[in-house]
């Protein structure tokens, strides 16, 4: 018994060996967790000394949201980093361009209008309308007018003279009249005016002559007709012959029975040789 009890004594006596190795092994484990710790800090700290730097980024390039883009073509930051094109629209030197249009609207610098009613762009880019012009329907139309002109076909004239527009835009004058205080009379009204027939009916419908053996005295809007059944109505004879050649050299005159319908500098002759060019016979 005195043998088994020494040996119970020796085998539960505290081992200070033992105690000495734990408590290094806490030891070491402590410095562990601070060198972990520590490097943890460092490369933090490294992290961060590296983005505080300033990005740098190829030539044409720019730093946006610290990435490195090309802003003349970067559909998101375009000319601009945050610049962002909205959709249909491309990036192209740094502007944000539209590639396509709506019906009824031009692509104009990059942007798209209404070509029919824009005054700056009208019936086609670049197309800008004078000051005091609308554009209506693609065309520059003037809107208004000085005193005593008057607006027609989208631009003014003078409705006291103007012989396409006498008194009121559209009233045209007949040949051989004048337009005078906005009212249509015959040019020159003098007695001396030579009165040629208009016809519009029989073989010679379309023709203006003075006909043969038969006197017009006017006024103009008069009837008249030849001897086989063509008529229409009087008008002062348009153009005169101018005659340089012939027994008529020297002479202006409507030669009876010829149409002379222009313009001024066409040839004319009569039926006996004499030729010249023609002339307005207006007086």
């Amino acid at each position: 018994m005195a043998r088994r009890q020494g040996t119970t004594e020796r085998e539960t006596a505290p081992n200070i060996g033992d105690g000495h190795l734990r408590a290094a092994a806490r030891k070491h484990r402590g410095y562990s967790v601070i060198a972990q710790v520590a490097l943890v800090i460092g490369l933090c700290m490294a992290s961060f000394a590296a983005s505080a730097q300033p990005l740098s980024c190829p030539t044409g390039q720019s730093v946006c949201a610290g990435s490195c883009v090309n802003t003349t073509t970067d559909f998101r930051n375009c000319g601009s980093c945050g610049t962002a094109c909205t959709v249909g629209q491309v990036c192209t030197a740094g502007q944000c361009m539209t590639t396509s249009c709506p019906a009824g609207q031009g692509l104009c610098a990059g942007t798209c209008m209404n070509i029919s009613t824009d005054p700056q762009n009208c019936g086609s880019c670049g197309h800008s309308c004078a000051t005091g012009q609308a554009c209506t329907a693609g065309q520059c139309m003037t809107t208004s007018c000085p005193a005593g002109q008057g607006l027609c076909a989208g631009g003014c004239v003078n409705i006291t003279t103007d012989p396409q527009n006498c008194g009121r835009c559209g009233n045209i004058c007949a040949i051989g009249q004048a337009c005078t205080a906005g009212q249509c009379s015959q040019a020159g009204s003098t007695g001396g005016d030579v009165f040629a027939c208009e016809f519009t009916v029989g073989k010679l419908a379309g023709n203006t002559i003075v006909p043969t053996g038969i006197k017009l005295t006017g006024p103009a809007g008069q009837p008249c007709s030849n001897n086989y059944g063509s008529t229409g109505v009087q008008v002062i004879a348009p153009f005169a012959c101018a005659f340089s050649v012939g027994k008529l050299a020297g002479d202006t005159i409507v030669p009876t029975g010829i149409s002379l319908t222009g313009p001024a500098g066409a040839t004319c002759t009569d039926n006996y040789g004499s030729s010249g060019t023609q002339v307005p016979a207006q007086n």
